[in-house]
C-alpha cells in the first residue's frame, strides 16, 4: 500500500521543499568529524555534568565546553534558560556512535557535526561576546 504526500499539511516545513531552502540547507550539511555541538541543553549544566551525561553512552569523549545562548526580546538582552556545548570526541567513530545512541534514546537534545576545530569555534565565541564555561562552571550561579 502507498500513500499519496502531496500538498500533505507538513510539505511546507520540510528542509528542501523549494529549491531556495535547498540550496541553504545543503550548505549545512557536513561529514561526521570529531567535533559534536549538542543543543538544547538546560543552561543549569555544567560542563562536567553534560559530559558525564554524554558519556552514559559509551564514546569517549576528551572535552565538553558550554556555551551561552544569547536571547533577546525587544532588543533587550535575556538570560536564556538553554545552553549549547560542543563535544570533542576520541574519534570520529565515537561521534557516529554518540549520535546514534542519543538519537535511539530519545534525550531532549539536538547533536550534529560539526566542521570547525573547536579552538577557532571557542575563539570565535569569545571575540562575539559569548560567554564559555568549562569543568565545573556553570553559565548563570
Amino acid at each position: 500500500v502507498t500513500k499519496e504526500f502531496n500538498n500533505h499539511p507538513y510539505s511546507a516545513s520540510k528542509r528542501f521543499s523549494t529549491i531556495e531552502l535547498m540550496k541553504k540547507n545543503l550548505k549545512n550539511l557536513t561529514k561526521p568529524s570529531k567535533l559534536i555541538h549538542v543543543a538544547g541543553l538546560d543552561a543549569s549544566n555544567c560542563a562536567d555534568q553534560i559530559q558525564d551525561r554524554m558519556s552514559r553512552y559509551g564514546p569517549r569523549i576528551s572535552r565538553c565546553v558550554g556555551v551561552q545562548l544569547k536571547k533577546t526580546r525587544n532588543g533587550v538582552e535575556m538570560k536564556s534558560d538553554k545552553m549549547s556545548a560542543f563535544l570533542l570526541m576520541e574519534s570520529v567513530e565515537d561521534a557516529v556512535l554518540l549520535i546514534g545512541k542519543i538519537g535511539s534514546a530519545r534525550e531532549n537534545v539536538r547533536l550534529s557535526y560539526s566542521r570547525d576545530d573547536l579552538d577557532e569555534t571557542l575563539k570565535s565565541m569569545t571575540n562575539n561576546g559569548i560567554r564559555i564555561v568549562t569543568g565545573s562552571q556553570k553559565l548563570y550561579s
